[in-house]
């Protein structure tokens, strides 16, 4: 199947036949098992990024990420193409009767398909990629987008689209392929393909005979339909779309408008900052939550110390001597009565374990979510790697937790001001530091397990938040059981453990760099199987 630059150009066949499936390896969502095809002249996957810089793609269920209007995310869409697009989404937008102001999460199902229309067409692209586009559009609309794909087509553009309704193809289409089982049936102009139709109509009744038995009554009109075109046709095999070699106009993407196109890929550190910006916009509110909750119960336990102080002094020597409690969280070798002691203890559960939750249950959907809310389609077909996509979110992640231990440290150092305590400054920070490489480790560990579990909901966020408990038990038996020591390489609770960092004065390297060779590995698996995992 080959289409030619200009075309509007059909691509039928019943549900399930195969429609969803081609356009998503022709853009790279799906990865093809054999064969090969060009889109523009460029070949599909190992030229992806030059190909979604000239495509625009609606697909047939559109959706939005949570908490942006309209206009939020037509203006995400332009920036991940490095381009100005508002005044053509305005004029877009007036066509469509579409609200920019409405949030995403409350658009109606046609106007969830108006806001995909806009920012498939506001780039002015070369080739529109549009899969059962007027799904859930009123008449109305319906004939004013027909408009919209007539005028791209004038301008030079190429249209493909994707539809089970016979009716759209034979009004708006130069020329058609059917597809069925997944296979290229009939690639012809929409004048023969609608000569080929036939329709099999059968009476069947009981007709007297004068005389004679009565006999069965059999009427066929001849004809066809389209679904039934006979299947003796040779399959064909997918070749290109626009596939005649372009013009030196259509090779540069400049539009007959005079449009330029930015240079081929802005580069990638500008599509990292945009999604990095875009995930702190999306995460901002679970920070502020989880900040103020591990900060503020930090404060407090600051606050207390010097009303429990006399107290925990008198029983520090009965602590001491506690046990396996006592082996378990390290309170023979802290003073129980210096605050420094008091305070590396309560961390261990609040900012140690607490923090590496939070981390586990951000990193654990970051890639995730994606596809579980089905926003994956609408991010990968814009021209930026899955590379980048998992760098800014890496990126944003450590962000988060940054701000969490920095937050955290100052208001427990002005807790301290306010109450005129003193604490080994060098020990305080040593001991938040060794917090944040934890909740860092976390992140690597919880992300690599977030682009392996895919579409099931849950799947990745009980695992991370299984390896976090699993780790933290792990650590607590390490320091009951001499014997089982060795279990501290393998958790990364080993390297925040007070009752080590406070009187050695220094974290345990060996740790930290096992931790931090976890934490890598980790990192290349997020990237190796996002990069080639399908998204369906």
């Amino acid at each position: 199947m080959s289409v030619q630059q200009g075309e509007l150009f059909g691509f039928i066949g019943p549900n399930g036949a195969g429609k969803s499936t081609t356009i998503r390896t022709l853009l790279g969502l799906i990865k093809p098992t054999s064969g090969s095809a060009q889109v523009l002249g460029l070949e599909v996957g190992r030229q992806q990024g030059q190909i979604l810089r000239r495509v625009g793609y609606l697909p047939s269920e559109t959706q939005f990420y949570a908490g942006m209007t309209a206009r939020d995310l037509l203006k995400l869409s332009a920036d991940l193409r490095g381009l100005d697009c508002q005044a053509e989404c305005r004029r877009l937008s007036d066509r469509l009767q579409l609200d920019l102001g409405m949030a995403a999460d409350q658009l109606s199902l046609g106007n969830r398909k108006k806001v995909g229309i806009v920012a498939a067409l506001q780039h002015q692209p070369d080739l529109l990629i549009l899969d059962e586009p007027t799904s859930g559009l009123d008449p109305l609309i319906q004939e004013e987008f027909f408009a919209l794909l007539e005028e791209r087509r004038q301008a030079g553009g190429t249209v493909f689209l994707s539809s089970h309704v016979l009716s759209e193809v034979q009004n708006h289409c130069d020329r058609a392929a059917i597809i069925r089982q997944g296979q290229i049936v009939a690639t012809e102009d929409v004048a023969s393909l609608m000569q080929h139709q036939a329709k099999r109509v059968s009476l069947y009744g009981q007709v007297p005979w004068p005389g004679r038995p009565s006999r069965r009554l059999q009427l066929a009109s001849q004809g066809q339909r389209p679904s039934q075109l006979p299947l003796s046709r040779r399959p064909q095999r997918l070749t290109s779309l626009s596939g005649r070699r372009p013009s030196p106009r259509f090779q540069s993407g400049r539009a007959k408008s005079g449009r330029n196109l930015p240079p081929l890929l802005p580069r990638r550190r500008r599509f990292v900052m945009i999604l990095f910006r875009h995930e702190l916009r999306q995460g901002w509110r679970s920070l502020i939550l989880w900040t103020a909750a591990i900060a503020g119960f930090m404060a407090l336990i600051s606050l207390l110390f010097p009303q429990v102080k006399d107290q925990m002094a008198s029983i520090n020597g009965l602590i001491s001597t506690m046990g396996a409690f006592s082996d378990a969280f390290g309170l023979g070798k802290l003073n129980m009565g210096s605050f420094i002691g008091f305070y590396t203890v309560e961390c261990q559960s609040v900012l140690g374990l607490g923090g590496a939750l939070y981390a586990a249950i951000l990193a654990s959907n970051s890639l995730a979510k994606e596809e579980q809310a089905g926003t994956a389609e609408f991010l990968l077909t814009h021209p930026l790697s899955r590379a980048s996509v998992v760098t800014s979110k890496a990126l944003a992640l450590v962000s988060q937790l940054l701000i969490l231990n920095a937050v955290t440290l100052a208001v427990v150092l002005l807790s301290l001001t306010l109450m005129g305590e003193s604490a080994p400054m060098g020990q305080l920070v040593l001991l938040h530091l060794a917090y944040l490489i934890l909740h860092l480790e976390f992140i690597a560990l919880c992300l690599s397990l977030s682009a392996l579990s895919g579409k099931r909901r849950g799947t990745g966020l009980g695992a991370g938040i299984g390896l976090v408990l699993g780790f933290y038990l792990a650590n607590l038996v390490a320091n009951i059981a001499p014997g089982l020591g060795g279990l501290k390489w393998l958790t990364p609770f080993a390297y925040v453990d007070g009752a080590e960092i406070i009187p050695q004065g220094s974290l345990n390297l060996g740790y930290v760099g096992v931790g931090l060779v976890l934490s890598a590995c980790s990192l290349g698996v997020a990237y190796w199987w996002f990069g080639r995992k399908d998204v369906e």
